[in-house]
C-alpha cells in the first residue's frame, strides 16, 4: 500500500511505501484478527495495528487507512 506524507498543514506531498497484513489465529483457544500495517523511511520504522476477537472490519479498514507520516520524520 502508499501511505501519504504530509506536511505540517496536513498538504500531501509525498508517497511512502508500506505493507499491510490481515491474519487470523487463535489465541488461548480464542480466535483472533489482525489488521496492521508496516511502513519503514529513512532510520524510522512505524506499525499500527488493530487486534482483538472480533475487531470490526470497518473500523479497522479506516483506522489503518486512516494513517499518515509527517515530511521531515526521519
Amino acid at each position: 500500500i502508499r501511505v501519504p506524507v504530509v506536511d505540517a498543514a496536513g498538504v500531501k506531498v509525498d508517497e511512502a511505501p508500506a505493507w499491510e497484513v490481515r491474519a487470523s489465529g487463535a489465541s488461548q483457544a480464542r480466535p483472533m484478527q489482525m489488521h496492521a500495517a508496516f511502513a519503514a523511511r529513512g532510520a524510522r520504522a512505524w506499525q499500527w495495528v488493530v487486534l482483538g476477537p472480533a475487531p470490526d472490519a470497518e473500523q479497522a479498514r479506516t483506522f489503518v487507512a486512516s494513517f499518515r507520516l509527517l515530511q521531515g520524520a526521519r
